[in-house]
């Protein structure tokens, strides 16, 4: 096949002199398709291999974006529960590793394992605590946290997201996750957030007055 004109754009060809010899080379036009593919690869392996992938680049930060994907792609298997478990084990910090295995989760939605991720993750964490501390979040991340807590609300204890720059749009990407859960986080006894990296304005304000509305045994 000629790639050099390849209609889907997925895929590239260019030549350069490699050992004094001009040669032809293949490329992805976008990480995210090389990404994709070789979630899909690990998808098909048999758990044993799947097991040994993980523990060889289960806390690559370079990889973070292929096990997204991975956990996305084998949902709806009996393994996602084991393999996920494995996962949080080897990304034990706060901050970034947490919100990575947020979003592994939130690639499972819709499924009947999600629920159990999600309190994995919980119990994963010290004193069910969830820190993500100085991490700037996106509206995705946001909509991965919430979604994390919808799905364990009685798990989680503090709520941790100071320094995080977190804006409105990211505000009310956790209030719509959190504004779900038909019960009250009633376990929760801090939830910090730094306001003057924050500047959330009244529409903000509002929404964070209706997140705190579900934590009703606020200390901190």
């Amino acid at each position: 096949k000629n790639l050099e004109k390849n209609g889907l754009g997925i895929v590239s060809s260019y030549r350069m002199y490699s050992d004094f010899k001009r040669q032809r080379f293949l490329s992805f036009q976008h990480l995210t398709f090389q990404e994709f593919l070789g979630a899909y690869h690990l998808s098909t392996l048999d758990v044993d291999h799947q097991k040994m992938m993980l523990e060889r680049h289960g806390n690559n930060p370079s990889m973070r974006e292929v096990w997204k994907f991975f956990f996305g792609i084998i949902k709806s298997t009996d393994n996602a529960a084991v393999l996920y478990d494995k996962l949080a084990q080897l990304n034990p910090a706060k901050g970034v590793e947490t919100l990575f295995l947020c979003r592994c989760a939130f690639e499972t939605q819709g499924e009947d394992c999600s629920q159990e991720l999600c309190r994995q993750l919980l119990s994963s964490r010290e004193c069910q605590k969830m820190d993500i501390s100085n991490v700037v979040l996106s509206s995705p991340d946001c909509s991965a946290i919430g979604f994390v807590l919808y799905n364990s609300p009685l798990e989680v204890r503090q709520l941790l997201m100071n320094y995080c720059q977190v804006g409105v749009e990211g505000i009310e990407a956790l209030k719509a996750q959190l504004s779900k859960c038909p019960i009250e986080f009633e376990n929760i006894s801090n939830f910090q957030i730094r306001s003057q990296l924050n500047p959330l304005g009244e529409k903000g304000a509002m929404a964070l007055k209706s997140i705190l509305s579900k934590m009703p045994n606020l200390l901190e």
